[in-house]
């Protein structure tokens, strides 16, 4: 009988220390799981924009069912969404200030109280993170979790049958504490359209609107944030004055080039 209170305790323990980390948020479409997410604050939740898909979804806690809210911030680049709900009191998720994988180390996720073993790290490719699993039944939005059981990531996609991509911690808790910002300021409009170099540092012009920018031109600064990626980029896009002209550095015919371009909103 004692053993079997242990067996209990220890339990309902494990339960509680998962959930400390960030109640699970399930969300459905009807009765169908169609995606996951976890809270950044009591009523502000994060998934992807997968769920713009379907009509009619609500949302599973632990111990709720949710039904109203509201779509709060939408991020086309990252496939974030936020999301207000109404009397969700959720548990926030403790994002780590720096969490470093290494090369193979198991990825998690928690399901039904337990920690569940969904692959391997394999490498950082352009500030995603990129794992390789076998499982088929993994929703975007769902929260990783490393070796030691730390918030690594947000599941965001796959590029391929087997290897999927996340955002790392840091790019959440950017999100959680300038969100009010992002939203209130906005970003400059550049009217570029710029896509990764996967196999060099900065990021390529795709296609340009932009008097001064030319397709072909690589960037690799703006302001004084140094661009390596397209995550890079946007990141920097909400943290500089969109009312003020910007520093643009780029690479044309091989050459470092400094342009000031204005922005606007």
């Amino acid at each position: 009988m004692k053993k079997l209170i242990f067996s209990l305790l220890l339990f309902l323990i494990t339960v509680q220390a998962l959930i400390a980390d960030g109640a699970p948020l399930e969300i459905f479409c009807k009765d169908k799981k169609v995606a996951a997410g976890f809270f950044l604050s009591p009523d502000l939740a994060v998934t992807t924009d997968s769920i713009l898909l379907y009509n009619n979804i609500h949302f599973k806690t632990e111990t709720k069912t949710l039904y109203n809210y509201r779509i709060e911030f939408i991020d086309r680049v990252t496939k974030l969404v936020f999301l207000r709900i109404k009397d969700a009191e959720g548990t926030p998720m403790r994002l780590p200030a720096d969490n470093i994988l290494v090369e193979t180390e198991p990825v998690y996720i928690h399901e039904k109280g337990k920690r569940v073993d969904v692959g391997f790290f394999t490498r950082k490719l352009n500030g995603y993170g990129a794992f390789i699993s076998e499982d088929r039944s993994l929703y975007e939005g769902t929260p990783l979790y490393d070796i030691e059981d730390e918030f690594a990531g947000v599941l965001i996609g796959n590029l391929d049958q087997n290897l999927y991509l996340f955002l790392y911690a840091d790019m959440l808790a950017f999100y959680r504490d300038n969100l009010n910002m992002i939203i209130k300021r906005g970003r400059p409009v550049l009217n570029i359209v710029v896509t990764e170099m996967w196999e060099y540092s900065g990021i390529q012009v795709k296609e340009s609107r932009n008097e001064l920018v030319e397709k072909g031109d690589i960037i690799v600064g703006l302001a004084n944030f140094r661009i390596n990626n397209v995550l890079d980029f946007n990141r920097a896009l909400y943290l500089v004055d969109p009312e003020r002209p910007l520093t643009l550095k780029v690479i044309r015919a091989g050459k470092l080039k400094r342009l000031t371009v204005n922005g606007g909103k």
